[in-house]
């Protein structure tokens, strides 16, 4: 298992997803917020013996979806509400984020399910002593 082929691939699709400015396959040190919306692949978590050791294993991954510096003004909710519907592109845009990452059916030439498990309640995150409007949707890739 490529962890870091499979972060890139999940920041590549999110890339996709209608209003999304930029993508980090990793946690950067801080965002610009004239950069946003921005979706952050953050660090895994790995079940290596998912089914009684028979060499599958399990990736999970929180992605942030941040779309504004701030408490919400009402346009943060809105954008956040794009991102966790599950939506095709419409008219030239791109489908969310969450249909963005449930397309991947392929990542480092191997078959891989990914899973896009939940999307957390929307919140405030901190990066670089700023507070960001997010949300965090929990993707899981099987072997």
């Amino acid at each position: 298992m490529d962890v870091r082929a499979i972060r890139e691939a999940i920041a590549s699709d999110a890339s996709s997803a209608a209003g999304v400015t930029r993508t980090f396959s990793f946690i950067p040190d801080k965002l610009n917020p004239r950069a946003l919306p921005a979706v952050v692949v953050g660090n895994p978590s790995i079940d290596y013996n998912r089914t009684f050791g028979d060499g599958h294993a399990t990736l999970t991954l929180s992605v942030w979806a941040i779309v504004s510096a701030g408490p919400d003004s009402g346009t943060g909710t809105a954008a956040l509400d794009g991102f966790v519907s599950e939506q095709l592109a419409t008219s030239g845009a791109g489908p969310s984020l969450a249909t963005a990452i449930r397309q991947r059916a392929a990542i480092d030439e191997r078959p891989w399910t990914v899973a896009l498990e939940s999307a957390a309640e929307y919140t405030l995150l901190r990066i670089e002593s700023i507070d960001y409007y997010a949300v965090e949707l929990t993707v899981t890739v099987r072997t």
